[in-house]
């Protein structure tokens, strides 16, 4: 009882309940409280988990056969026309999916023309269409095309607009390939345009314009120009701390995700030295405590936001990247009790947090502005001339930052 108290999953109802019932059902009292407390504990452990690895769970029953779609089409794009595809065995434990779904999942695509399933010989890769279109990006995980995901939501409105001009678009997952076997992959599609997204280095951004000619870099890494572009706008952190000062906040920390080797997140680099500039430019003292890098795991973030909240002091505000860091941050507070927008003001970007509570003041443009651009730029460039653009970034008001009395 002890154990089960101190984490804080048994009600005082239930404790009381105990200590009124006989001593023969106190046992099978005692052994419910046990699966209660297990299940507590094996929620935390795979929620911990979900938040280190940028895992959200998700209710909508239809995202697990989107997933599964976006899997298999990045399978088949990844797989140079007339190769055959791995077995259906090998597929199911890959996607961990039943084989009926499966199989009638390779039948729409068969009907699709993008493979062909050959009795006792197996599925094959179909040839290249002729007006095709790529979106290459270097994401771990399949890109799903919902719209509350920023890159997901993007590929799905750049998908409507190249299917009404009559043209095809392939997804293809770079980020496991090597150079040599992404460029056997591109020769082989025969294609001469492509959307890359978030390129790492400027590297991959010309090793894909080498073989196909029309290319739109969509927000790179890099800060090369070397192709076609849509990148982020370099004035999201001085729009952030100008919209926190005229609200009178001056106390401000913040949360950035600036890598130790710098050329890999220039971007974000680009962020974290507007906010000290800013800072100085305002006379404003920053504490050490108020500025550190996010990271990806839920311990490190957790440790360095409790020293954020214990420096000599407090901040009132900060700027925070969206994504997975936001909802760190919301979880942290809700732990400890901290009021976001009474407590402390958060300001962030990105346009996926429309779920949380209370609504975050956030700096944005929506995936399916960046797509318009792109597709725009792309026209463009079909025309042979090359565009550079910055994002078109907006304010969405929240309920994060009030004005400070």
């Amino acid at each position: 009882m002890i154990f089960c108290k101190s984490y804080l999953h048994i009600t005082g109802a239930e404790i009381i309940s105990f200590n009124l019932i006989n001593t023969e059902n106190q046992h099978r009292f005692a052994l419910y409280l046990s699966i209660k407390v297990a299940f507590s504990v094996l929620r935390d452990i795979l929620l911990k988990y979900c938040i280190r690895e940028n895992i959200y769970m998700r209710s909508d029953p239809n995202f697990a056969n989107e997933k599964l779609r976006a899997f298999v089409t990045e399978l088949i794009n990844g797989t140079p026309p007339g190769t055959r595809l791995p077995g259906i065995r090998t597929l199911m434990n890959d996607a961990n999916c039943g084989r009926i779904k499966l199989e009638h999942l390779l039948e729409e695509f068969a009907r699709d023309g993008m493979i062909e399933i050959c009795p006792r010989s197996g599925i094959y890769r179909c040839a290249a269409e002729h007006k095709l279109i790529l979106f290459i990006h270097y994401s771990q995980l399949p890109v799903v095309e919902v719209s509350d995901n920023f890159i997901g939501g993007t590929l799905k409105a750049l998908r409507s607009y190249i299917e009404k001009n009559g043209w095809v678009l392939n997804v293809v997952n770079a980020s496991d390939l090597s150079a040599e076997k992404l460029t056997t992959l591109l020769k082989s599609l025969q294609c001469r345009c492509a959307f890359i997204w978030g390129a790492r280095n400027s590297f991959e951004t010309s090793l894909i314009n080498s073989v196909i000619p029309c290319c739109v870099d969509i927000l790179p890494r890099h800060t090369a120009e070397l192709i076609a572009e849509v990148r982020d706008s370099e004035d999201m952190t001085s729009i952030q701390m100008e919209y926190l000062l005229q609200r009178n906040y001056r106390r401000i920390a913040f949360i950035h995700n600036a890598e130790k080797d710098w050329s890999r997140t220039p971007v974000q680099l680009h962020r974290l030295l507007e906010y000290y500039r800013i800072m100085a430019e305002n006379a404003l003292k920053v504490e050490p405590e108020w500025v550190f890098y996010c990271g990806y795991n839920w311990e490190h973030f957790q440790n360095c936001m409790h020293k954020m909240m214990q420096a000599a002091r407090l901040p009132e505000a900060v700027v925070v990247p969206g994504g997975g860091t936001l909802r760190s941050l919301y979880r942290f507070c809700r732990i400890n009790n901290i009021s976001i927008g009474r407590e402390l003001a958060v300001i962030s970007c990105d346009d996926d947090a429309g779920d949380l509570t209370p609504a975050p003041t956030r700096l944005t443009n929506t995936p399916g502005e960046i797509a318009r651009q792109a597709w725009l730029i792309m026209q463009q460039q079909l025309a042979g001339k090359i565009v550079r653009e910055y994002t078109r970034l907006r304010i969405i008001t929240g309920e994060t930052v009030p004005h400070k009395q």
